[in-house]
Parts: structure tokens; sequence; C-alpha cells
């Protein structure tokens, strides 16, 4: 690969150009005042620098919390495994608390549905070293999260096995049916969004037959399938005595993910804004907003990180940038909090540093100049809000990592399948047969938004570290039975299969 090729490939967004594009979107004035100079995001105070990282746990992140050669986390045979972190979890959660201070937060657990299991109920302790927060949430938790969003029958069926008190649940999602609204209701689930005049007439059906009364938040569209316009939002509450079984409590809105400037938050803020507005003129009152911020993650390296064959300190520059982005938008948040009952979805910002996907490197060769590496895993497994063409690099861990000349690898994945390459360009050490790679901050979405049925190879494993230590909350999982047809033809007979 050439060098014009490699620019591209590391590269990345919340990178400066010469002409004043502000890093991680924030400004000279905005970047002092995070620790961070103009020219590589790099602690301009050394005591402003040791806070963060012992407030934020900035500093060899993945390292300290997934070590390969932890000694209670067995050896990576077999298929790939996510690990997550619950340090990683709270430090996240202290870092958002910190330029928020006491704004309630939502999680949505379609982010990564095992980190609710480190949301702890109202009363319990984050153990250990649990942050002290006050927040302004009645539903408040003592781990900063106030609400639990989830979006399906299966996500509500995996709040209620992990006993999720339900007066915190938020049950939204586009398209919800009578017996999935009476399920979360007999689960005792009280506040739902209505995306549409139809779900809001049988929110009103199922409470009536449960002789129930549901808190509604409406959602408002941000211009595509999700949600209603202001126009039909306001038919909905004319017609509000035709549902004498639910109170409409607020607004829910969200309009999309890897927002970096002020000007983005700000039009978002001034639809709700008009939204409510309108809502006054005919006599509702919002008690809650559920506003999701989109606030942008970094998770690819900066050519210079590629150079320097240190990805602790990549993942540190991805740290700070995130940092940035949550400094930006927490004055016009905060502000804005002072006159609308805003309660922020937080899901993907909190969960993306929290986990890590393991591979080991089990095929090498070189073919027209080009060194393959051969994963057993793939894109099917692992996937990065953003990532084009597997040109960014992601912050990638080697074990072993040998010393010597380092060689342009283009590691792919194990599918017959020519997209599935997990990056295109990336300067390794010298790869062998059994090397294990380690791919940071993935914590958001891998485990469940990539297409983890392709192909019919296993589901990775989920490790789960806690303060008891590795914990194994599911083995690999095979999943040619989801993909085996159930009912099978007359003439035909399941055979006993041993791979």
């Amino acid at each position: 690969m050439n060098a014009a090729h490699r620019r591209a490939a590391g590269m990345r967004a919340a990178e400066v150009d010469a002409a004043g594009m502000r890093a991680a979107e924030v400004d000279a004035a905005g970047m002092r005042a995070a620790g961070i100079d103009a020219a590589g995001m790099r602690a301009t105070d050394a005591n402003a620098e040791e806070s963060d990282e012992k407030t934020h746990g900035l500093a060899g992140r993945t390292i300290q919390y997934f070590s390969p050669e932890s000694d209670d986390l067995p050896p990576l045979y077999g298929g790939a495994r996510y690990l997550l972190s619950q340090r990683a979890f709270r430090d996240r959660i202290r870092m958002v608390r910190r330029e928020l201070g006491d704004l309630p937060l939502s999680y949505a657990i379609k982010a990564n549905p095992p980190l609710l299991h480190f949301i702890p109920e109202r009363g319990e302790a984050l153990q250990p070293d649990a942050p002290v927060i006050t927040p302004s949430s009645d539903f408040a938790s003592p781990c900063g999260i106030s609400r639990i969003e989830v979006g399906s029958p299966g996500e509500m069926r995996i709040s209620v096995r992990l006993q999720t008190d339900p007066s915190r649940v938020l049950y939204s999602g586009i398209l919800k049916g009578p017996a999935e609204i009476a399920g979360a209701i007999r689960s005792g689930v009280r506040l739902f969004t209505a995306e549409s005049p139809r779900q809001a007439r049988l929110l009103e059906e199922q409470a009536d037959m449960a002789g129930v009364e549901l808190q509604i938040l409406l959602r408002l569209s941000s211009g595509n399938q999700f949600g209603m316009d202001l126009p039909t939002m306001m038919g909905v509450l004319r017609k509000a005595e035709e549902s004498p079984h639910l109170t409409f409590a607020g607004l829910h809105y969200y309009s999309g993910t890897q927002k970096k400037r002020a000007r983005a938050f700000e039009r978002d803020l001034d639809r709700i804004r008009t939204a409510l507005r309108a809502c006054e003129e005919l006599g509702f009152v919002s008690r809650i907003v559920e506003y999701g911020p989109g606030l942008a993650t970094e998770c690819f390296c900066r050519e210079e990180d590629l150079l320097a064959d240190d990805p602790a300190a990549a993942e540190e520059y991805c740290e700070r940038a995130d940092l940035a982005v949550l400094r930006e938008a927490a004055p016009l948040l905060k502000e804005a909090a002072q006159t609308i009952p805003l309660e922020l979805d937080m899901g993907r910002f909190i969960a993306a540093p929290c986990g890590v996907y393991q591979a080991r490197v089990l095929d090498l060769k070189l073919s027209e100049g080009i060194h393959y590496g051969i994963v057993n895993g793939g894109t099917y497994q692992l996937y990065y809000q953003d990532q084009e063409m597997a040109s960014q690099v992601p912050v990638i861990y080697q074990e072993p990592c040998r010393p010597g000349e380092r060689l342009h690898y283009c590691i792919c994945g194990n599918l017959c399948n020519g997209g599935d390459v997990l990056v295109r360009d990336v300067h390794l050490h010298a790869l062998a047969s059994g090397d294990m790679l380690t791919f940071a901050r993935c914590g958001a979405y891998s485990s469940t938004k990539a297409p983890a049925l392709f192909f019919s190879r296993d589901l990775p494993a989920i490790y789960m570290e806690t303060e008891r230590g590795w914990e194994c909350l599911r083995k690999n999982l095979p999943t040619d039975p989801l993909n085996m047809p159930v009912v099978l033809a007359p003439h035909r007979e399941e055979a006993s299969v041993e791979l």
C-alpha cells in the first residue's frame, strides 16, 4: 500500500485541518478548557491531565482493563470473544457526570444489553468506589443511570430477567403491537413512547383492558420514519379526551448519532422548544423530555498514532476526543435543562469504550505484494460506527508484540465474502499464526448489530470483568440451529453431525 493509502486509512473524524476545523469540534478556547492543545490534543497542564486520568481512567484503558494475560481469563481457543468491563463502565459514567452534573441519564440497552448487569437497582451501591451522585430524577440509581430504555419484547424480557425496576423502564420502539404492549404492562411498565396516532390508540386500548393508567411520551420526528411530525402530534393531543387511561407526560426526540458541532445540538434543542410551546398552547405541560443527543465517540487512530506504534496513546487520544465533544455539548444541555425537563439517552456514548473484541490470527499469506492475516472472526461480529470500506484503522493491541520491523497487513475475517475485511491497511509487528488481536472501543452495538448469522458461524463468547474477576456470560454459541429449517421435508431426517 502506498503512503497516500495509509494516510487515508489512518486519518479520521476529530482530526483538524489547516483551514481551522476544530479538533473534536471544539475551538482553541474549548480545547484549552479540556486540557488539550491544538497540535495534537495533548494535555497542556500536567495537573489537569493527572486529574482527568484519575477521574476518567484515560491512561492505558485497554491494557489495564482488558489484558489478555489476566489470570482468570481463559486462553482464546476456538471462536472469538467480547470482553466487557465494569470499571470502564463506571469510569465512563463518572466522566459524563463530571461534565453534565445531575442531569438524569437514560441507558438504551440496545447499545449493549449485557451492560445492564452493571446498573444497580435503586438504593444499591455500585462497588467499588461508587461515585457520589445526586441526580434530580426520582428514579435515580447510585450509578447515575435514571432510566432504562427497551425497544422490543426481547429487550423487555432481558430487563425482567435482570430484575430491573419496571418503574425505571421506558418502553420505546417504532412498531408496538397489542400483545407487546400488554406484556410490558403485565411486567409493570407504565411509561411508553407513542410513535403514531395508531400506537396512541393501542396504548389506550391495552391500558383500558388492564385497568391501569399509562404515561406517554410522544415521539417527535426528525424527518424520517420515526415518530410524528408536529401537526400529527398536535392532532393526537387534541383528541386526548378520547384516551382517559393515558397521561401525555412529554416528548421523545432523537435525530441521529456522531454529532460533534455545537450547532447540531442547538438545532435539536430548538426543535424540542418549538414542540413544547405548541403543546403548551393546547394546555399540555411536559414533565419528561427524553432526548438522545447522539454525542460522537472516536474509535479510530490518527496517522501519528499509527506511525508511533502506540495503541495506548491512540486510545487515550480517542478518550480525550470524546471528552472534548462532551464538553462542547455540556453547556448547551445544562442551559437547556433550566427550562426543559431533559433526560439524556447516552447509551452508545457510555457503552463504546467498555468493550473489546478479541480474535486470533490463524492464517497468513502474501498475495500480489499484500500481507493478509485471516482471523477466526470477522465483520459479522465486529461493528464500528462510520467504518467505511475498512479504511479507518481502529485501536488494535497485538499479542505478542514482537520487536523489529513492522509490516502492512490487511486483516480479514473467515467468511467466503470479499467484504469481510476488518481493516484494509494496518501497520503491525510481524504476525504469526496464533497471535491475538484486540480491537478496542467496540462496546456499543458490536455484539448485537453485526450480521452474526451470516455463514452460520458461532457467536463470540462474552466475558465480563467485575470486582470478582472475569465471568463468562456466554460461551461460543452455534448459530446453525437458527438457520436450520424447523420443518424438514417428509423424506428427510436430520442427521447427527459432529464438527
